[in-house]
């Protein structure tokens, strides 16, 4: 069940960014999006759910270049509608889940902080796992395992990240979000462009 819990968490937003600008802080629950119109070029208004973190950077480049987005949810129990004005956004943000694979995800990163690449990586990874079998629909478990390839690229592991990646992508397919495949696709083009690989990264974008 805690893989099917809807929205994200915001961890960090730039302090220079739009989206401090528009008053999101970290803790910050959203669960939703709307664009308002903005005719002649934009007539119609759009809206969506925050199904994952995957979400926000889809909505950032599709949407808020088109007019004013909303973003809706919650600070500590209290309902939130921010408005973000045009510039970067610069939010980080993780799933909406359960305590305890929330717990196990935090533990993932202290451990990665302090310099426990591997250990970090298998604690990321038996959540991805868990969230998986819970009968979710693949973003949960793509997002763990794609945090786990960045943490082994930064740790310049990169074969091990790749495999990472792969596993990532499995997921993200199997949810048919498009924002989650090309979440997976841009962290894999980054590695390969870290590598000086342009022509397999080209290919990934």
């Amino acid at each position: 069940q805690e893989a099917r819990i809807r929205g994200i968490v915001v961890e960090t937003v730039d302090k220079e960014s739009a989206g401090r600008k528009a008053g999101i802080l970290p803790g910050d629950e959203l669960t939703s999006w709307e664009r308002a119109a903005s005719p002649p070029a934009n007539p119609s208004a759009d809206r969506g759910e925050l199904l994952s973190p995957f979400d926000l950077a889809e909505i950032e480049v599709e949407h808020a270049p088109r007019g004013p987005v909303t973003l809706f949810g919650s600070r500590a129990g209290k309902p939130l509608a921010l408005v973000v004005p045009p510039g970067r956004w610069l939010i980080t943000a993780r799933p909406a889940v359960s305590a305890g694979l929330s717990e196990r995800y935090t533990s993932g990163q202290a451990l990665a902080a302090s310099g426990r690449t591997d250990e970090a990586v298998a604690v990321w990874r038996g959540a991805a796992g868990d969230a998986a079998r819970a009968g979710g629909d693949g973003r949960t478990p793509a997002w763990l395992l794609l945090h786990a390839a960045t943490a082994l690229r930064g740790a310049t592991k990169v074969d091990a990240a790749h495999d990472a990646i792969r596993e990532a992508l499995v997921f993200a397919e199997r949810s048919r979000d498009r924002a989650a495949i090309a979440g997976v696709r841009e962290v894999e083009a980054q590695t390969y462009e870290m590598q000086k690989d342009f022509d397999k990264a080209e290919q990934s974008y």
